[in-house]
């Protein structure tokens, strides 16, 4: 088993094991993801969408095969979302900008709406308003390479066309976008990968065994 922090631009996975406690999730899985890529694993509940993504970031691990990940290009939004609740909108996205090496005084154009609410406290947020944040505290960091676990969950349908459109602007300068989701992205950049094949516990039909 091995996982390297790769130099290059690429993720690369080959025939990788993933486990969740003594179980094994996914076995088996092999791709690639480089510049001007956009991947999006799907499956159901359960499938190992997130262990998977935990994987590619450090968080997780693998039990088997080899994984190639540029650990320095990469940015991960998992569930949590990584905001303080007591903070205002404005002042999550100072924090992350400061963790990210970024002036804190850019004051860059804000996309997904956000700039109407950030003079207010997370806790204060819907949970869709509150996943906007997150989105673009990831996409405020300035790495190539985004990994963003249902980055659509809790959203309007308009918000996700326009996080489509963003993805995919990502990806056509050169950056890489990879997610999970239940559904699909109006994009027609959008690569879908379904875990089910990889699967030991589910059938083809989406249902555990």
């Amino acid at each position: 088993m091995t996982v390297v922090h790769a130099p290059s631009a690429t993720i690369s996975a080959d025939r990788i094991t993933c486990r969740r406690g003594a179980r094994v999730i996914l076995s088996g899985l092999s791709f690639t993801a480089g510049p001007h890529d956009f991947i999006t694993f799907i499956g159901a509940n359960g499938i190992g969408k997130s262990t998977l993504l935990r994987a590619m970031t450090g968080l997780g691990r693998i039990t088997s095969g080899h994984l190639m990940v540029p650990a320095e290009r990469c940015v991960f939004l998992g569930h949590r979302r990584g905001l303080k609740p007591e903070l205002t909108a404005a002042e999550n996205l100072s924090f992350w900008l400061r963790c990210f090496g970024r002036p804190v005084s850019e004051k860059p154009s804000l996309p997904l709406g956000v700039e109407r609410f950030l003079d207010r406290e997370i806790r204060h947020l819907s949970s869709g308003q509150a996943q906007r944040v997150a989105l673009v505290s990831a996409m405020l960091a300035g790495r190539p390479i985004w990994i963003l676990d249902e980055p659509i969950a809790g959203l309007d349908r308009e918000t996700s066309l326009e996080f489509a459109g963003l993805a995919e602007t990502h990806c056509r300068a050169g950056g890489t976008v990879i997610t999970t989701a239940h559904n699909t992205f109006s994009s027609d950049l959008c690569r879908y990968i379904d875990l089910t094949p990889y699967s030991p516990n589910m059938t083809e039909s989406g249902h555990k065994r």
